[in-house]
């Protein structure tokens, strides 16, 4: 009673695994949904990227530009509990709030 989650080099081996596993990932697919979301969504990829990217940020910049792209070039991804001055906001409201109040992105999975 174990969930299965399978990653496969190639597409055609999908077919075989649907029966005996929860989830199928192909690299050649990923590579596909990231194509489609960079020409449907302008930013996609970049978004993608510096979510996989982790980096540090410098302490000092040329430009204020710089300053902002390097702090949000420094993500760090959290999975933790909802806090409580949070519970029973949407999570519109909860975004919309940490972006403007800290300037943090977030995204629910």
């Amino acid at each position: 009673h174990v969930p299965l989650f399978v990653n496969n080099l190639l597409p055609d081996s999908e077919s075989y695994q649907e029966m005996n596993v929860h989830a199928s990932l192909c690299v050649d697919d990923l590579k596909q949904l990231l194509l489609a979301l960079t020409t449907t969504y302008d930013g996609a990829s970049a978004l993608l990227i510096n979510l996989l990217h982790v980096s540090c940020p410098e302490s000092k910049y040329a430009s204020l530009w710089e300053s902002q792209y390097g702090d949000g070039f420094g993500n760090e991804t959290f999975v933790v509990d909802v806090n409580q001055n949070f519970v029973g906001m949407s999570f519109t409201d909860a975004s919309v709030f940490c972006f403007r109040e800290f300037q943090i992105n977030m995204i629910g999975v």
